[in-house]
């Protein structure tokens, strides 16, 4: 059973592709310990986050 890890993003996060905002809630899309994770939002675009702006929900 492929479990999907939901992630909760606790500051707003500004890329040059856009915000991510504060409270939203993420998937992750690799299952790796890395500084920036990656993400995919409710609308399935990618996001590279820094796990430190991210709390599992």
């Amino acid at each position: 059973m492929n479990e999907t890890i939901k992630l909760k993003v606790i500051k707003d996060y500004p890329t040059i592709d856009g915000m991510l905002y504060k409270n939203e809630v993420v998937r992750l899309d690799n299952g790796t310990d890395k500084s920036k994770l990656r993400v995919k939002d409710a609308t399935g675009k990618i996001w590279f986050v820094d796990s430190k702006y991210l709390i599992k929900v």
